[in-house]
């Protein structure tokens, strides 16, 4: 389009233009009036045009026209629009895709990923396009992805795998396909990767997988029956514990296990409570495939459908025949004595109270006897507890032959037994325990080996001495008691003065616990004299109660037995040691030439592994030599566990202490075992001193053992020394330090100190 002449008046926008060019008009006017060309697309009744406008210039520069080119693109941006059209709705198929995708360059550099992939790796698509694995997730999870990858791209070809990546909310598992993508030229330009997030799917077979196993593996056995109750599958558990096999028994119903031993009517009201409840458990007898009948604790429960219409029955049952054997077991020792088998105090007790109830009914008499074998400690220490055990065993089974079987015998524990005799004449009760200490009195062969112990009885009667169990068990004993008293080996009935007795007992144990504490306790020393000089060599240390609430001084022969017998002998000996050696301090530190003092020490302290740690610490804290003590022990007390005795003995005289046996004669009186051990001195009871001089079996005996004990070099110290006469007696009989009233009754720590700063010691 040429201009005209400006003087004509003719304008662009005065032309007429084709309907297709009407639209431009504005364009050429701006090309006119700037000069500059302009390119532009129009759309005309739906078609596509690229236009462009070009100015002509004359020689001047002057625009002098436009040269208009217009190009129909109609079929070029209708492709165009479908691609994009075919793009966008390709990529809302994959932003929407279950399934994760995700395309990366071949150096692994992501270009697409879709919504699921965002979801899954917790990353947003423009964090992710132009990076690596390495840069989103690290070396880890990159590891895992890019080895798929590069199997990829060396395949040239889709590759299939089960991924996975250990993301830190957890492991995620991913069923993938990777294939190269190709461009134009068929290189591959790119990986693309579809996967599915199949975590919970993998979770859900694993525990399948591990529900086929507890199943199969599971200890008891397991059926699964069809909603008609005939079953389709068991563990081999089942076939364990029934004896069929799964052939035997699918199709058929648990019927095939019935044993025969329940009631009629069993199984249907069994199965009408697991049709109205939806399940059932119990214990039943079922038939094993040998016929042998085994109880089972069974449970069946119905699974339902989303409906509530039954499905399946699940059977789980186990052989309970060890169990109920262990429970019979149980219950079994719960009531009696484990090593003999005899009732314990629990079943004791019990059947005590249905004969008391019994007899109170018909007006009769019951007889308790408590029996204690008497020395069996000592055999049980020194010989070991297998022998004891052994002997406790045979004397059950004597003690079994004395009774009848209406009547029990009982093991308390250690070597108490009882017996209840019931419907039985006061005559046949002595009978009864006439026959037990005859029986027990005979020697028992354990190995190699007769071993002797006897049986001491306390006797109550129903109702004259107690109408409880309690009661006549407790008067029993105090009769048993009684009959140690006077020599073992017999049996006595409860009396009334027993019970004084044992009541007498329990105050001196109760004030003995608070003499204890409260300081009542105090010491005595008697001195030792040396027969031809008159010389004081040392003094016996003599434990006192002096108790304010008691009218008369407990003499030591009553509360020390009570002490031992309670537990208290241990902390009262060592406060005797504490007192005993702060005393000799004291005596030393006021100048005093103090003899040794001899300390008596009970067979329970010697049970005590520390006893010489402890002497040895007492002395150190004292601050005087271990030289200035003795120990005076008894010979019962050296017997026991004679092996573990002796080691402590001679610790003891390592430290320099002097060891002493004291009321030789009444015991073992054997010197043979004394010369095992390092023993410095022998004092003989005052029972033989007593005689000494007007008895000749007494002087004979006095005089055999002082020779003896010289000739194994011990010391010989007379108790209870009182007459001019025993003393001329031991001085003939060459006896060497005598103690007792003729020379000084116990003195106390100050008459002593008296004495001691008037006597020449040798």
């Amino acid at each position: 389009y040429q201009l005209p002449n400006r003087g004509s008046g003719q304008h662009i926008g005065h032309l007429k233009f084709p309907p297709y060019l009407e639209g431009i008009q504005n364009r050429l006017s701006e090309v006119v009036a700037t000069g500059l060309k302009q390119e532009f697309s129009a759309e005309l009744n739906s078609c596509f045009y690229q236009n462009l406008v070009t100015p002509v210039l004359n020689a001047v520069g002057a625009v002098q026209g436009v040269v208009l080119v217009v190009l129909d693109n109609t079929k070029l941006i209708s492709v165009q629009l479908r691609i994009q059209e075919s793009q966008e709705r390709l990529l809302a198929i994959m932003n929407n895709s279950v399934s994760m995708v995700a395309v990366k360059d071949v150096a692994g550099r992501y270009e697409f990923v879709n919504q699921r992939f965002e979801a899954l790796f917790r990353v947003k698509a423009a964090d992710a396009i132009g990076k690596t694995d390495q840069q989103l997730f690290g070396s880890q999870i990159a590891q895992a992805l890019r080895a798929k990858d590069m199997d990829t791209l060396r395949e040239v070809g889709a590759v299939q795998s089960v991924d996975e990546v250990p993301l830190p909310s957890g492991t995620l598992w991913l069923e993938s396909i990777r294939f190269p993508l190709l461009d134009h030229k068929g290189a591959i330009c790119a990986v693309c990767t579809q996967a599915s997030d199949i975590t919970g799917k993998r979770y859900a077979d694993e525990q399948l997988s591990l529900a086929a196993k507890v199943f199969d593996h599971a200890g008891e056995a397991i059926a699964i029956m069809d909603a008609n109750g005939k079953m389709i599958t068991v563990n081999s558990a089942f076939t364990k514990i029934t004896g069929f096999g799964l052939q035997e028994v699918l199709g058929k119903s648990l019927k095939i296990l019935e044993s025969g031993q329940h009631p009629a009517g069993f199984y249907a009201d069994m199965w009408s409570n697991l049709v109205r409840h939806g399940s059932w458990e119990g214990e039943i007898f079922n038939q094993h495939k040998s016929g042998n009948v085994y109880p089972a604790w069974l449970t069946i429960n119905a699974v339902n459908t989303a409906d509530e219409r039954v499905a399946n029955y699940v059977c789980i049952f186990r052989d309970i025949s060890v169990s109920k054997n262990s429970q019979k077991q149980i219950e079994y020792l719960a009531t009696h004595d484990e090593l003999t088998g005899l009732p314990n105090r629990n079943l004791l007790t019990d059947r005590l109270k249905q004969s008391l109830l019994q007899a109170k009914r018909k007006n009769g008499p019951v007889a308790v006897l408590f029996i204690d074998l008497d020395n069996f400690k000592n055999i049980n220490d020194s010989l070991g507890h297998d022998i004891g055990d052994v002997l406790l065993k045979q004397a059950a089974g004597r003690l079994q032959r004395c009774v009848r079987n209406a009547d029990t015998l009982a093991r308390l524990g250690g070597d108490e037994f009882v017996a209840v005799l019931t419907e039985i004449s006061l005559e046949e009760v002595n009978v009864v325990a006439t026959r037990i200490v005859d029986l027990i009195g005979a020697s028992f062969r354990i190995g190699e080996s007769n071993l002797f112990v006897s049986a001491s009885i306390g006797i109550s009667i129903f109702p004259d001495d107690g109408d409880d169990t309690v009661t006549l068990l407790k008067n029993a004993d105090t009769a048993m008691y009684r009959a140690k008293e006077r020599g073992r080996n017999q049996y006595q009935f409860f009396a009334h003065e027993m019970k004084v007795l044992a009541l007498k007992r329990m105050t001196i144990e109760t004030g003995l616990r608070q003499a204890l504490d409260a300081g009542y306790l105090s010491m005595m020393y008697q001195p030792k004299v040396h027969i031809h000089t008159g010389a004081i060599v040392g003094a016996e240390a003599l434990l006192r109660w002096h108790d304010p609430s008691l009218t008369e001084e407990v003499p030591p022969a009553q509360f020390i037995p009570v002490a031992e017998a309670c537990g208290l002998i241990v902390p009262i000996g060592n406060r005797v040691f504490s007192m005993v050696l702060s005393q000799i301090a004291l005596w030393r530190a006021a100048g005093l030439q103090v003899p040794q003092i001899a300390i008596n020490v009970s067979t329970y302290q010697l049970r005590d592994v520390d006893f010489v740690e402890k002497v040895a610490n007492w002395i150190a804290q004292a601050g005087i030599p271990a030289t200035s003590i003795g120990v005076e022990l008894t010979e019962s007390s050296l017997m026991e566990r004679m092996d573990l005795v002796r080691e402590k003995l001679v610790q003891l005289e390592q430290m320099g202490i002097q060891l002493s046996v004291d009321d030789f004669g009444t015991g073992y009186s054997s010197l043979a075992y004394l010369r095992k051990l390092p023993i410095h001195e022998l004092k003989v009871d005052r029972s033989f001193v007593d005689g000494i001089a007007d008895q000749p079996d007494d002087r004979s005996i006095a005089k055999t053992v002082i020779e003896m004990a010289h000739a194994l070099g011990f010391r010989v110290v007379a108790e209870g020394v009182e007459t001019e006469a025993q003393l001329n007696v031991l001085k003939a009989d060459n006896c060497d330090i005598a103690q007792g009233f003729l020379f000084h009754h116990p003195l106390s720590p100050d008459d002593f100190a008296k004495l001691l700063s008037q006597s020449t010691l040798s």
